[in-house]
């Protein structure tokens, strides 16, 4: 097997997250090979260098260049498609993977790592704890911005998977398959179990199985409160992990509950948490086509919410 060493510079932590949220505790977009991109969730309590010891979370997207992030353009079929992931244990006694080398085969894939022992100079191989596959990626209703250059992120994920025999101080490294970085993460205890609780939708807009009458291209707010295993009132802005919708055949929606959304904004979409309500608030700014649309809220925990909307 042939060996390199994993240079710092292959891990692009790139400052700005899906929203202005500069929270110790906030995700971070990190680029790992052309288009592919990494976003993991900050524990509770903790940041984005760590994982919650039983369980991975995030998401996983697809990002390019664009000149007007509200018209990209067609997306290559490979924006959509899932990513697979490695996910690798550290030998006991390092920090990161930054200090070991990759192990790659005959056709330049990295099939594993090796840290050397700083007492007896031999090398230690790290551990693979999981190998798995994300869902496909789905187009995003708003592009999140990258940075100031006009990098947008345009499909994502869920990231939800168990680690099994991680245990807190263990170091992981985060590699999808293809790509030459990989991310370090440390295992914490987390006490949240990361279920949530949300509340009825708030305002003109319902969730499913009503179907939301408007008019095409106008904007609408989403309300909605998330609560934890404990009652309190979430705030994070990366529980919301992405916000995707799809066009319906409107057939579907036949036999539905109906009402007319009532009241209208104005701008792009986009999505905040509101202080003086408590309540996250998702101004979409809905498809120039009339058709039917269907609306998904995708959290951190894995878990989602559905709006059924006919547009005019």
């Amino acid at each position: 097997m042939r060996m390199g060493r994993i240079a710092a510079s292959l891990l692009i932590l790139v400052v700005l997250s899906m929203v202005a949220f500069t929270s110790p505790a906030s995700a971070r977009w990190r680029i790992h090979n052309g288009n592919d991109v990494s976003d993991m969730t900050a524990p509770p309590g903790g940041t984005a260098q760590q994982t919650c010891s039983d369980q991975l979370r995030g998401a996983t997207g697809w990002a390019t260049f664009v000149e007007d992030p509200n018209a990209p353009g067609p997306l290559p079929p490979g924006a959509f498609s899932g990513t697979t992931y490695d996910v690798w244990k550290a030998p006991p006694g390092f920090s990161s993977f930054s200090e070991g080398n990759a192990e790659f085969d005959d056709n330049g894939n990295i099939v594993g790592y090796t840290f050397q022992d700083p007492k007896t100079g031999q090398p230690v191989a790290a551990t693979l704890v999981v190998n798995f596959t994300t869902v496909d990626r789905m187009r995003m209703v708003t592009p999140a911005s990258m940075g100031t250059d006009g990098l947008y992120v345009f499909t994502a994920a869920p990231i939800t998977q168990t680690l099994p025999g991680v245990a807190p101080g263990d170091v992981l490294g985060l590699k999808p398959f293809g790509a030459a970085s990989i991310i370090s993460l440390t295992a914490i205890n987390c006490t949240d179990k990361g279920e949530f609780t949300v509340s009825d939708f708030f305002g003109a807009v319902d969730a499913a199985p009503t179907v939301n009458l408007g008019d095409a291209g106008t904007s609408y707010n989403v309300r909605f409160r998330l609560t934890d295993e404990a009652g309190q009132t979430v705030s994070r802005r990366t529980s919301v992990a992405a916000v995707t919708f799809a066009k319906l055949d409107c057939a579907l929606l036949n036999g539905r509950p109906t009402d007319v959304i009532e009241a209208s904004t104005t701008g792009l979409s986009k999505l905040r948490f509101s202080k003086a309500s408590d309540l996250f608030v998702y101004r979409w700014q809905t498809p120039s086509t009339p058709g039917c649309y269907r609306l998904k809220f995708i959290y951190d925990s894995g878990q989602h919410s559905i709006l059924n909307f006919s547009l005019s």
